[in-house]
């Protein structure tokens, strides 16, 4: 079915979806977070973590802290931009040409 102006109505459905998935992501993360951060499995997971951590020598602990920040968001998402620099970098102007500053 199309609308008057070109446009598919059926790409708007699955953003009528959205906001169910927003209120179930919030709701699970406010339980695991809340009442059931006590409880087995997610109670297990922090004693395996530092257990871990635990067992590890100073020159493991510096590998994982820069696979770490390699898999960091602001990494994984400003090295496809060229991370400010190199080629790209500057074209996006905040002030019109020939504006002081």
């Amino acid at each position: 079915m199309k609308r008057s102006c070109g446009s598919s109505v059926g790409g708007v459905r699955p953003l009528l979806l959205l906001p169910v998935q927003a209120a179930l992501m919030i709701g699970l993360g406010r339980l695991v977070t809340g009442p059931a951060a006590g409880h087995w499995p997610l109670s297990a997971e922090a004693s395996i973590d530092r257990d871990l951590a635990e067992g590890r020598d100073p020159a493991m602990s510096g590998v994982t802290e820069l696979f770490a920040v390699l898999a960091g968001t602001q990494v994984v998402v400003g090295a496809p931009h060229g991370g400010g620099r190199g080629r790209g970098a500057g074209t996006h102007r905040t002030r019109p040409r020939g504006a002081p500053g």
